[in-house]
């Protein structure tokens, strides 16, 4: 990453890594994904270091947000997120299982559309579903998935989205 700045600049030196380098390739498309990022956490270094502006909030990671099949799945995802008092990375992951769970029913259950209406039988389809799930099942974004894509779900996997499954359900229940 680095040494793509570098190339791009005619200088070697780390003070001519300037604002209009980062912008320019920015506008320019020559880095994307995950790579954006990356290139959001130097120009701050290097802006700290006194050699450019700071970037422009939003110019780092802008992925769209992740949805799952029902409307009404999105918003019982959002609430358990917005109000859960687990650390913000394992109530991602909880969201994230919530919205697999939720593509799941739209295609599979669509008569328990709303995790209201979720009974046993609900349930017990989703545990067997899961057992024969493949990686990328239901999921929005394949991305970093590589050669894993289609293989069957490791247990660890499967617990993590049982697990999540119940959290949300627990929640749920507890908070009326």
């Amino acid at each position: 990453m680095a040494s793509q700045l570098f190339l791009l600049n005619p200088s070697p030196h780390l003070e001519d890594l300037d604002t209009a380098l980062f912008d320019r390739v920015r506008l320019d498309g020559l880095l994307e994904g995950s790579r954006l990022n990356t290139l959001h956490a130097m120009q701050r270094a290097v802006a700290e270091l006194g050699f450019c502006d700071l970037p422009c909030p939003g110019t780092g990671r802008r992925s769209a947000r992740a949805s799952g099949g029902p409307p009404v799945w999105d918003q019982w995802a959002d609430r358990y997120h917005a109000t859960s008092t687990l650390t913000p990375r394992v109530r991602g992951g909880v969201r994230s299982n919530l919205l697999k769970a939720g593509q799941w029913t739209a295609a599979e259950q669509p008569g328990s559309a709303d995790p209201a209406d979720w009974m046993r039988q609900s349930c017990a389809s989703w545990i067997a579903a899961l057992d024969r799930m493949k990686v990328g099942d239901y999921v929005q974004r394949l991305i970093g998935l590589g050669d894993r894509l289609g293989k069957p779900l490791e247990p660890p996997s499967k617990a993590g989205q049982i697990t999540a499954l119940r959290m949300f359900f627990r929640n749920c229940q507890e908070r009326e």
